[in-house]
C-alpha cells in the first residue's frame, strides 16, 4: 500500500470516488498478530491480505468494512475506528483501463464470533507481524500493517 495517506476521524467518506473505485479493509490485530485472508480470486490470487473489498453503491466505507469483515472472516465488528485512506495506483499492465482505487482502512477495536474463511477467502489465519515479510502478500500490505502496529503501540 503506497501513495497518499489521509485520515478522517469519522470514517464517513464518500460512497464512490469520481475517478477511482473505492474499497474498504479491516485490520484485526491482537497482541503482535494480525488476521489475514489468503485471496481466492484475482487480483493477487493466493496472496495474503487484509480482509476487505469493494464499497457497494449506496454504502459508506465503514458499512463496507463491516460487511466485508463478516463475509470474509465470519466476525461481527462491534466497534471500529478509521485508520487510514490510501490511494492505490492502477495495477501494472492495466494502466489506462484501471484508474486504481481508494482504500479506506479501519481497525477493529471490538468484535465477536469465531474466525472462519468465507466469501473469496481461501484461508484465514493469524500471523506474527514480525514475520510478515516471509509471506506472499498483496503489494505494500506488510509495510502498512507494521506501520499501523507501531503507531498503536
Amino acid at each position: 500500500m503506497t501513495a497518499k495517506h489521509h485520515s478522517r476521524a469519522d470514517g464517513h467518506l464518500p460512497t464512490q470516488s469520481a475517478t477511482r473505485r473505492d474499497g474498504a479493509s479491516i485490520l484485526f490485530i491482537e497482541a503482535d498478530q494480525v488476521l489475514l485472508v489468503r485471496r481466492d480470486r484475482e487480483p493477487y490470487r493466493g496472496c495474503w491480505s487484509l480482509p476487505g473489498g469493494s464499497v457497494e453503491p449506496g454504502e459508506t466505507a465503514e458499512q463496507a468494512a463491516r460487511r466485508e469483515a463478516m463475509e470474509e472472516t465470519g466476525l461481527t465488528v462491534e466497534t471500529l475506528e478509521f485508520a487510514a485512506q490510501v490511494d492505490m495506483p492502477a495495477r501494472p499492465g492495466v494502466e489506462g483501463s484501471d484508474p486504481g482505487f481508494r482504500l479506506h482502512v479501519f481497525r477493529a477495536v471490538r468484535y465477536a464470533g469465531r474466525p472462519r474463511a468465507g466469501d473469496d477467502a481461501a484461508q484465514l489465519r493469524w500471523h506474527d507481524i514480525a514475520r510478515l515479510d516471509e509471506l506472499a502478500m498483496t503489494p505494500g500490505t506488510a509495510r502498512f500493517i507494521k506501520r499501523m502496529h507501531r503507531a498503536n503501540n
